[in-house]
């Protein structure tokens, strides 16, 4: 009886190692991907480490499958996901990944009148904790799109949608046109989304709405 415990165990640990190995392995894989994860749940953040290994600080990575239009990971590089799971916010160290080739600058229609600045579009929310100029995000805090409308900290941005009108502050940039479904502004926080816009955060996304600024 003693020997077939022993090598029932003997069995066991060995299963043991190898399933180790092979969740191991599979980490390795997603960490060391040629690209950023291409899709997450809503409100994920993830960062790199000095060694490049990626560290999720909150959320669920859904999709691993490589994206060539997105960038390679790198050490200091953060990723937030918005309402959709889409890789809106890209920074390294803090400030803003720039990647002018994979912006849809354009697909939206900003208008500029009497130094005015407005656009019509869809909108969206994420979950950073940092902004621009090293800015902790709060309640009525906005990001605008990186390529086409960077206007200056602390820019009252005026929305309108279905019949909600409020003031947010920009205090941070992303590449929101780029997304499958442009953006033309991201609020910051899922309650904020759902209270200012009066739908629920699972919808992640709200068309037909517009900003402007002065």
């Amino acid at each position: 009886m003693k020997g077939i415990f022993i090598k029932n165990m003997s069995l066991v640990l060995s299963l043991v190692t190898v399933m180790s190995f092979g969740v191991s392995q599979s980490a390795q894989a997603a960490t060391n991907a040629n690209t950023i994860p291409s899709k997450a749940t809503a409100g994920t953040n993830i960062k790199y480490d000095n060694n490049n290994n990626m560290v999720i600080l909150n959320g669920n990575i859904s999709s691993t499958s490589i994206n060539s239009s997105l960038p390679k990971p790198q050490p200091g590089m953060t990723v937030s996901y918005d309402g959709t799971g889409e890789p809106t916010f890209i920074k390294i160290n803090g400030k803003a990944y720039s990647n002018k080739l994979n912006t849809k600058n354009g697909t939206l229609s900003p208008s500029y009148r009497n130094g005015s600045y407005s656009n019509s579009g869809a909108i969206s929310w994420y979950d950073d904790q940092i902004g621009q100029g090293n800015h902790t995000l709060t309640n009525y805090d906005c990001a605008t799109d990186e390529y086409a409308d960077n206007c200056p900290l602390g820019t009252n941005i005026y929305v309108a949608s279905s019949g909600n009108y409020f003031q947010l502050k920009k205090w941070d940039v992303g590449n929101l046109q780029a997304q499958s479904t442009p953006r033309i502004i991201d609020i910051w926080s899922a309650y904020e989304f759902s209270y200012l816009l009066d739908v629920s955060a699972n919808q992640g996304l709200v068309r037909n709405a517009s900003y402007s600024h002065y």
